[in-house]
């Protein structure tokens, strides 16, 4: 995939329950978001202490419906 073309066609998603999978993908990849699980600036500080304090506290987000972004499903098969 040429991800340098500027006229790639880009689809985006929200992420949701049924998104999770895709989702998670993402974030167990080696790079900046393995550490990250978009929890910079949400939560309670203890949400953010460890990777999977961050990832279950994403995850309980995503549970209860909250929009918390999206993301280009290319992102996750490069």
């Amino acid at each position: 995939m040429d991800i340098s073309n500027p006229f790639v066609k880009l689809d985006f998603f929200e992420v949701d329950q049924g998104r999770w999978p895709d989702f998670e993908k993402l974030f167990e990849r080696r790079g900046g978001p393995k550490n990250c699980w978009c929890m910079v600036w949400r939560g309670k500080p203890e949400d953010r202490k460890t990777k999977a304090t961050k990832k279950s506290a994403i995850r309980n987000v995503v549970q209860e419906h909250v929009p918390i972004g999206t993301w280009d499903m290319r992102a996750t098969s490069l």
